[in-house]
């Protein structure tokens, strides 16, 4: 199940809570477990998007990325990422090389 995410659910997952104020969605276990966090913060006037993973299973982390994409969409202000991998899927969602390790969602 994806939903927003609570403190409890961020402390439960990093054990402790990120040191910025940050908007994200929790893919939860049956047992109500986090085993996905993926959201943004602001820095600087921009938001930075991330997704952390331990074992969401492929549905629900599209389904989240999905709804972050989403989120992201709404926001006033230009929405980076820092890459991982070969991009792929920061593609697939609508962002574009910005930097060598930064891309930036398309408007």
């Amino acid at each position: 199940m994806i939903r927003e995410a609570t403190r409890s659910d961020l402390i439960a997952f990093y054990g402790r809570l990120p040191p910025m104020t940050v908007h994200a969605l929790v893919s939860v276990s049956t047992d109500d477990e986090p085993r996905g966090v993926a959201g943004y913060f602001v820095k600087g006037g921009s938001a930075v998007a991330f997704s952390n993973q331990k074992s969401t299973p492929k549905r629900e982390a599209v389904e989240g990325a999905k709804r972050l994409i989403n989120m992201l969409r709404n926001l006033a202000v230009d929405v980076y990422a820092g890459i991982d991998g070969d991009g792929r899927v920061l593609r697939h969602f609508g962002f574009e090389p910005y930097t060598s390790d930064v891309w930036k969602l398309k408007k």
